[in-house]
Formats: C-alpha cells, structure tokens, sequence
C-alpha cells in the first residue's frame, strides 16, 4: 500500500474534538430547512408510518440500502420493504446524529435501536421464554439522500452497521 495513504487514517482531531464537531449549512435558513425536513422522516419512521414515509418519497425514486443488500427499489418495492420492517421489528427509534447538506442532498448520521419480534414458531416451541419484546438490533449508519424541488427523496443510499450499543 503506497505510503501517502496512510496520511489520511490519521486523524487531525482528537476523538472528543471531532464528537463536538458540527456541521452546518453556512445560511441558518437553509440549514433549519433540512433539519426540520429530516425531523419529518424521522417522525416518520419512529412511528412506524408506512404511509408517512411513503410521502417522503417521490414517485420515481431510486433506493438503495447497503447495509442489509436490499437494492434497487422502486416505489412499489420500498414501501413493501418498509411494510416488511414495520411487521418485522417493534420500538423502532431512529436517532438524528448530524445532518449536513443543502436543500438538494443531505447526508443523514443517525444510530437506530429496534426489537425484532419473536417469530410465532419460536414463542410456540419456547413457551417459557422471558423475552417477549425480541432481540435488540443496535445499528449505526449514513444516508444519502437526493431531493427534488417538491421537496420529496429522488434517490437513497443506505449504509449501516450493527453494532453492540447504538448510543
């Protein structure tokens, strides 16, 4: 490996500098903007609203989640994906890390806590399990996201990764 790259693995900041570190669009309108918009998603998806993140989106969108290899989804195929993970897991809180962009890409940092539920074949032939909320799915991750002037995502790229406390 050339020795000029590993310039760039050392960090300029020490760890606590660079976890004070903000990010923000230089006009504070703009900024405010893609906050409260990516509040809305988030609410969104907390909630469990299928049809609320469904209108995030617009009718042509391209999406790509990386992170679990899910790709190339139109419309018709997200909102399956979302009505999938909707039945599949329970307290689902997504977490604003940083948010950072314009009013036409924004990259998201976010951290994600969510219980899968435990198939009925398990609760059937586990009758004495004391998990009744499921397995905790710790995820970190980046979205990337494109937006078109109506102010809806035109393209999404995932990428994330379990880890062992999202926090």
């Amino acid at each position: 490996m050339p020795s000029h790259f590993y310039r760039f693995q050392t960090p300029f900041l020490s760890n606590s500098k660079m976890s004070q570190l903000k990010i923000a669009h230089p006009d504070p309108k703009v900024q405010e903007h893609i906050t409260k918009r990516q509040q809305s998603f988030t609410d969104a998806f907390n909630n469990a609203s299928v049809p609320a993140l469904m209108a995030m989106f617009a009718e042509d969108v391209e999406f790509n989640d990386y992170a679990t290899g899910v790709l190339n989804l139109n419309r018709t195929s997200l909102e399956q994906y979302y009505s999938e993970m909707v039945a599949t897991f329970r307290n689902i809180n997504i977490r604003t890390k940083s948010i950072s962009g314009s009013e036409h890409f924004t990259a998201w940092e976010w951290d994600l806590t969510m219980y899968q539920l435990p198939s009925e074949a398990a609760a059937d032939s586990d009758s004495k399990a004391e998990n009744t909320i499921g397995k905790e799915i710790n995820m970190v991750g980046v979205s990337l996201m494109w937006w078109n002037a109506e102010g809806k995502i035109i393209k999404n790229h995932d990428y994330g990764k379990e880890v062992p406390n999202a926090e």
